[in-house]
């Protein structure tokens, strides 16, 4: 049997907490007293809560065997993106009665979880909304925004292991190979070869910082009544110091289904995040093995997964079909042509500056 590269917290299934104990919990310490609702999740246990107001919350139980210092970065990072720029639409960390941002659940036995209480964030998943080159280039901008704001970010804990940093792509090759062998695991393997043949040297000699991580279209909340108005950037769960461009290929890689071409959204989005955040040439000359390299981990991360957590299937593969067909699309791009494409469309945000 395969031996999983994952963290045990991608590999493990968090216990499952109960109503009953959210709700005392959140008014021993938090004073409210609310109704509980489970939403999907990843790693961890997600809530939205009403309490008697009608206000809304969001309510996070990490895994028991997430380490305190990923929580503490997570929640550090979010902080301090509200207070470098706090017209972003990211979540507001509420605090205790006695002003922590943490509390320890009385449940759990020898791992007990941190949990967490955020302000619930208006708006539909950018999955389920109208989408258009102009939305494309405001998430651009936002996205740029983020990494701004956090430019200046450290925490001890930044050096943790990120199953999703770009970086280690390689380490998931060996899932590829339990997948079936039929023409989208070759397209799979094929992009992973070309990966690990020219990209990981390159990639460790870029510029480097705490960055989101995880731009995909069920992270992001837009208003129904307008599409192109982004409304929140949630869960900053996977947040990484890795390389810059990182975060622009994972936004840009589920932007390759749209359009006419596997390119036609993306460019829009990298002009946007570039009028704000220039890209450097080499940077941009690793976008397109990048943006295949998230899909390629996501794919395979994701069909490794739901292969042993069949309870959690639906939200583990919520972003399997999109991957697998921006892949196809990719195919269909050469190397050299998308890196000259993304150059060009930058140096031309320039001269019209």
């Amino acid at each position: 049997m395969l031996e999983s590269p994952l963290s045990p917290t991608l590999t493990t299934r968090t216990p499952q907490s109960e109503a009953g104990m959210i709700e005392r919990l959140v008014q021993d310490h938090y004073g409210l007293r609310v109704g509980v609702e489970r939403l999907g999740a990843e790693r961890e246990e997600i809530f939205k809560l009403t309490d008697t107001t009608g206000s809304e919350y969001v309510l996070k139980v990490a895994h028991g065997r997430e380490e305190s210092g990923a929580i503490d970065f997570e929640t550090r990072a979010l902080i301090h993106v509200r207070e470098r720029d706090p017209q972003l639409p990211t979540p507001r960390v509420i605090r205790t009665l006695d002003g922590r941002d943490t509390v320890v659940a009385p449940w759990g036995g020898s791992s007990p979880p941190t949990v967490r209480l955020f302000a619930w964030l208006p708006g539909s998943p950018l999955s389920t909304a109208t989408r258009s080159p102009a939305q494309s280039a405001v998430l651009g901008g936002l996205l740029a925004r983020v990494g701004r704001a956090l430019l200046d970010f450290r925490h001890p804990a930044q050096g943790r292991h990120m199953d999703w940093d770009l970086r280690h792509t390689g380490r998931v090759a060996p899932l590829l190979e339990t997948l079936p062998d039929t023409s989208r695991h070759r397209l799979a393997t094929r992009f992973m070869a070309a990966f690990l043949d020219s990209v990981p040297d390159r990639l460790a000699l870029l510029r480097s910082q705490v960055i989101y991580n995880d731009l995909n279209p069920h992270n992001v909340l837009v208003d129904p009544r307008d599409p192109a108005h982004i409304t929140g950037i949630i869960d900053f769960g996977d947040i990484a110091h890795t390389a810059l461009i990182n975060d622009v290929a994972i936004a840009a890689s589920y932007l390759t289904v749209l359009g006419a071409t596997a390119l036609e959204y993306p460019l829009c989005f990298v002009r946007a995040y570039h009028e704000v955040t220039p890209l450097e040439p080499r940077e941009l000359e690793l976008l397109y093995d990048l943006m295949a390299a998230r899909l390629v981990m996501t794919v395979a991360i994701t069909e490794w997964r739901a292969s042993r957590q069949p309870h959690n299937r639906a939200y583990i593969q919520k972003n399997t079909a999109l991957a697998w067909a921006g892949l196809e699309r990719l195919s269909q791009v050469e190397r050299a042509s998308a890196s000259t494409l993304f150059i060009d469309a930058c140096a031309k945000q320039e001269i019209t500056s």
